[in-house]
């Protein structure tokens, strides 16, 4: 077993009408070969008239981040797969775009240290750090500010509620 072996898991993605069978397989960890356009996309800077001007184009962005994950589909036209190429991705109906691009997101996203601590293990769940009060002690309390009104011919400040 070699140390990329621990990095090939993949996620099927069943899109489309379920009778025909479409599905997209996503790798669960894409290479940073793979994600290099991505990034390239997300930052461009150039110099305009003696300033930097940062250009994002997130769309671009999150088209290159699915193709990045993209492992294999069986998309196809007329029995001709679609090859795994940016304007393949570009085809893609919005809704299909958008479940693909919601589970990418969600694979690129890593937990925070502070999760990882309160959610160690997933498949036991919980919060380790939960509220054990009461429902009725945890109730917030309506706040009251006092405003004070600028001009003295408004008369005196008011007490309002948030």
């Amino acid at each position: 077993m070699s140390f990329l072996d621990h990095y090939e898991g993949t996620v099927r993605v069943d899109v489309g009408n379920p009778e025909h069978g479409y599905y997209v397989e996503l790798w669960e960890h894409a290479s940073e070969e793979n994600l290099e356009e991505a990034e390239r996309a997300l930052t461009k800077m150039r110099i305009t008239n003696n300033a930097p001007d940062i250009d994002s184009d997130t769309v671009t962005y999150r088209r290159r981040m699915v193709l990045a994950y993209v492992k294999e589909w069986n998309l196809d036209d007329d029995g001709v797969i679609w090859p795994y190429t940016l304007e393949s991705v570009k085809r893609l109906p919005k809704l299909v775009f958008r479940q693909l691009w919601q589970v990418v997101d969600d694979l690129d996203t890593p937990a925070s240290k502070e999760d990882q601590k309160r959610f160690p293990d997933e498949s036991v769940g919980g919060d380790q750090r939960r509220d054990t009060r009461s429902a009725k002690s945890r109730k917030v309390q309506t706040r009251t500010t006092t405003r004070a009104k600028t001009a003295p011919e408004l008369g005196p400040a008011e007490e309002t509620a948030p």
